[in-house]
């Protein structure tokens, strides 16, 4: 999960490059891997919130079955606090 991440105070960085996220687009499921767990947030482009992670995980397999069409987007935090947003779209 930290390779290609820059060091900062005791900890380390998420980058793009060390978070997954697929397929995308998608319309049955998307995947979110990384090599150290995180906690995630799905929230719709109108702010809804769709999903949420209790537990630091470092795979994630979110079923779209009964979300919207639209555009999503996923707020990673690793355990140091960092935060990631990425996005991803439903079919």
């Amino acid at each position: 999960f930290y390779a290609n991440s820059k060091s900062v105070a005791g900890g380390q960085i998420l980058t793009k490059a060390n978070l997954n996220l697929y397929p995308i687009p998608s319309d049955k499921e998307v995947n979110i891997t990384g090599d150290n767990p995180i906690k995630i947030s799905i929230h719709s482009i109108n702010g809804q919130l769709f999903y949420q992670s209790s537990n630091f995980q470092t795979n994630y397999n979110i079923q779209l079955d009964n979300w919207p069409k639209g555009l999503y987007f996923v707020n990673c935090t690793n355990e140091n606090g960092t935060h990631l947003i990425r996005k991803f779209a439903v079919q």
